[in-house]
């Protein structure tokens, strides 16, 4: 509801104009239903993509825990959390006007961010940004530049030697289990 109400308030001229198109008109509010289903459907979504931002940065704090952050670096990384304002990520310049820094100070603090595995350096020279690092779990979560070109399976496996017939899903699963039984025999 919170996010609905968001939504509306965000919309409020449109949502007033329909209340009132339908009130004055023949009394058929299947515009403005269809208005309102739209907007809870995108306060819905915005909730969704709160939710997804909150946990990212839950994560990223439970992460560093124990990391230990100057006041400037405390700023800039709750800033990064807070808005999109660097999206592309953050230059050194931008974080001397947001810290009221230095470039030496700057390029220290970054350093010691992309050091402490909070940020990652984007880009080089004077076009480096910087940013967040988002551990998915499974690595860290970085955002690409251009997508990837599609790869069929034979451009994949072309610098592959191997010449043998092709082993089955059962024969490999067989070979990791033999594998897997023969580290437990060798602890006899």
């Amino acid at each position: 509801l919170y996010s609905l109400s968001h939504v509306i308030e965000r919309k409020r001229s449109e949502y007033y104009d329909l209340l009132e198109k339908c009130q004055r008109g023949t009394g058929d509010i299947t515009e403005w239903i269809i208005w309102f289903l739209d907007a809870v459907s995108e306060s819905g979504q915005e909730a969704s993509q709160h939710f997804q931002r909150l946990n990212k940065r839950t994560q990223f704090w439970q992460k560093h825990s124990e990391t230990i952050f100057n006041e400037r670096q405390l700023k800039l990384l709750n800033r990064l959390f807070e808005t999109s304002d660097f999206a592309d990520g953050i230059s050194r310049k931008k974080y001397c006007a947001l810290t009221r820094t230095s470039e030496p100070t700057a390029a220290r603090d970054l350093s010691d961010l992309v050091v402490k595995n909070a940020l990652e350096p984007v880009g080089e020279g004077r076009g480096r940004k910087y940013q967040l690092v988002l551990d998915t779990g499974n690595g860290k979560l970085l955002k690409v530049k251009a997508p990837f070109p599609e790869t069929s399976l034979d451009q994949a496996t072309s610098c592959l030697k191997y010449t043998e017939k092709s082993k089955s899903l059962v024969d490999m699963q067989d070979a990791i289990k033999k594998g897997v039984m023969g580290q437990f025999n060798d602890l006899d």
